[in-house]
């Protein structure tokens, strides 16, 4: 019966992702008429609602995103080295954001992704593992180098005229010079973990 009901869902221009709520919502519903005696078996549990296919994120081609950083980087070379990264790391955005000057390595020539942020009870957390959970090593090209050189030294005079020393594990990307291990609530405030 309930793949019948699927096909009409189908055949009246539904979307599977709108199918499947709907599969989910009466396979909860009829879960719990069994749990209360009202029905005696879950046909919903039974049937094979349609597959929601997963969107296919197209990655832009090299030269698109040259031209992106090429754009970026005379308004703001801290973003533009943020997107050069995310490219050449392929990493996520909480990754590329838990990324800590400690992860840099300078003389092997590769940057060290082992942890992300990510939102969590109305604030930023620091999570010691990546999605994968896998600490990834990962070559970086000369020209990624002399930027995050650059930038390093960018920082560093910024912490000092603040007063402040930059520390090994400060963060690469943060508009708080001294802010290390730490969670950012979403407000900007800083939270010592």
């Amino acid at each position: 019966m309930g793949d019948r009901w699927y096909q009409k869902l189908i055949d009246d221009g539904l979307a599977p992702a709108s199918i499947r709520k709907a599969h989910n919502i009466v396979r909860a519903a009829l879960r719990q008429g069994v749990r209360w005696g009202w029905v005696p078996l879950n046909v919903a549990a039974h049937s094979s609602p349609p597959v929601v296919q997963e969107p296919v994120v197209a990655t832009p081609p090299p030269d698109v995103v040259k031209e992106l950083i090429a754009f970026i980087e005379p308004h703001d070379p801290e973003f533009a080295l943020y997107v050069r990264l995310s490219g050449v790391l392929g990493a996520r955005p909480g990754e590329l954001c838990a990324l800590q000057r400690r992860d840099i390595d300078f003389d092997g020539a590769e940057l060290v992704v082992r942890r992300r942020v990510m939102r969590g009870q109305g604030r930023m957390v620091l999570e010691d593992l990546t999605k994968t959970g896998k600490i990834r090593r990962v070559p970086v090209d000369a020209g990624t180098l002399a930027l995050l050189r650059s930038h390093r030294a960018a920082s560093s005079q910024l912490a000092t005229g603040a007063g402040l020393p930059l520390a090994p594990d400060a963060f690469v990307f943060t508009a708080e010079p001294e802010a290390d291990i730490a969670a950012v609530d979403l407000t900007g405030k800083i939270y010592d973990s």
